[in-house]
């Protein structure tokens, strides 16, 4: 990348890179690791720059929210366009993403974001904003409290993850089975 200095002007390819130095940064040292000055020369530019567009810390935090949330509301789109049963397929797309090899890994941002969110209020809020508009727009089909106690159990593994209970490859496939199996329809 050229210096910041003969860099032609590009804020929308600036802030992408920005946010992709923040989510590297939290991949391989956490949250913590993150600061504007780290940030900035991971992603090549000033300091000044980075600020320009992310005035704080945590505005960049939020922003690697907002990036990671879209993602995954476009995975769960994708999962739910190619799932022909409609009842229980929001909550199908939720325990698959929850149970994502990918996002599991240690290499990956959720984990890191996923502590956030338990410890930052407006991450909190985002996120409650999040599940609560995906349930009002899914109410028709995933509403049923079989398919509640489904998704708090896909989230129990997140919780687990994230406080490094041990589990393997082979049990998590079982139990991610047996949760995608309470989703359908009962008689189904």
């Amino acid at each position: 990348m050229k210096s910041a200095y003969q860099r032609k002007k590009q804020p929308a390819l600036v802030k992408e890179e920005i946010l992709k130095a923040t989510l590297a940064l939290a991949q391989k040292k956490g949250l913590a690791a993150i600061t504007v000055q780290a940030v900035a020369k991971l992603a090549g530019i000033t300091k000044g720059g980075l600020l320009h567009h992310y005035p704080s810390k945590q505005a960049l935090i939020k922003g690697v929210f907002d990036t990671l949330m879209t993602e995954m509301d476009q995975e769960i789109d994708a999962l739910i366009e190619k799932d022909p049963s409609p009842f229980g397929r929001f909550t199908r797309a939720y325990v698959e993403l929850c149970f994502d090899e990918e996002c599991l890994e240690e290499t990956s941002a959720w984990p890191a974001l996923c502590v956030s969110i338990l410890v930052e209020p407006r991450l909190k809020k985002m996120w409650r904003s999040w599940m609560e508009k995906r349930l009002k727009q899914h109410k028709s089909t995933d509403s049923a409290l079989e398919l509640e106690i489904v998704r708090r159990a896909a989230d129990g593994v997140w919780f687990n993850h994230i406080s490094d209970t041990p589990s393997t490859k082979q049990y998590n496939k079982k139990l991610k089975t047996a949760l995608l199996r309470k989703t359908y329809k009962p008689g189904a």
